[in-house]
């Protein structure tokens, strides 16, 4: 006997509905029943010799690649600690990459060291700017650059054929370069005229956070010097 959820008249265990208030059971009631504990054996299979070998290996090519190494050397040692160890005769299967472990190392190292390149290359983007005033030839893309801004070069806007420009600089040691081939897509210059116009007129020079003051001020003073020539 159980009593009835919404009445409480006693009904039959397997009773479909109640005879007093008319409820419905959806299922009969039946006891839930513990099952019981399994125990799964763990097994690790390793040996003292063959991680010897494997730890050798990578520990010598670690060395003599400066530290490169250590992301594969890092998924040989997880792969052979996880493949020997086994619950209920299955063993475990470590995915880890060594290219995207050492690319995040890279950028863990680079993000460490952000606010210095992000001042560095402000300074040159700042100095370049402050040597291009008052030139007619050349025009700075960007002559305000904002609080917080990491630039990747320093963008000139040319009158003439950026090509010769490009060369010029090249030829006295300053590795300028132009805007980056277009997709086809926007080649059209009567549909994206602006996009053709900036690609031909466009000079990208170099502001890397390893450059020098000195090696700034030349660039800037090759690029004003050399404007009435071309």
């Amino acid at each position: 006997m159980r009593l009835c959820p919404n009445c409480s008249n006693p009904i039959g265990a397997d009773a479909p509905k109640c005879d007093k208030c008319g409820a419905v059971f959806v299922s009969s009631w039946k006891p839930l029943v513990a099952e019981p504990e399994k125990h799964y054996p763990v097994e690790f299979t390793a040996s003292a010799g063959e991680y010897f070998r494997i730890w050798i290996v990578n520990l010598v090519l670690t060395i003599l690649t400066v530290g490169i190494y250590s992301a594969w050397a890092k998924v040989r040692k997880k792969r052979y600690f996880y493949g020997h160890t086994r619950i209920d005769r299955d063993s475990f299967e470590y995915r880890g990459r060594p290219i995207a472990i050492l690319k995040g190392r890279l950028i863990a190292v680079a993000e460490r060291d952000l606010p210095e390149i992000t001042a560095r290359r402000r300074a040159h983007y700042l100095q370049l700017l402050s040597l291009c005033e008052g030139s007619r030839e050349i025009k700075p893309m960007y002559p305000n650059l904002p609080q917080g801004v990491c630039p990747y070069v320093f963008p000139v806007l040319v009158k003439n054929d950026v090509q010769r420009w490009v060369d010029f600089l090249r030829t006295k040691g300053v590795p300028a370069s132009r805007w980056p081939d277009l997709p086809p897509e926007v080649r059209d210059s009567q549909v994206f005229p602006e996009t053709a116009n900036l690609a031909e007129h466009t000079v990208l020079l170099p502001i890397h956070q390893s450059l020098t003051t000195a090696q700034v001020d030349k660039m800037g003073s090759v690029l004003t010097n050399c404007s009435g020539g071309l």
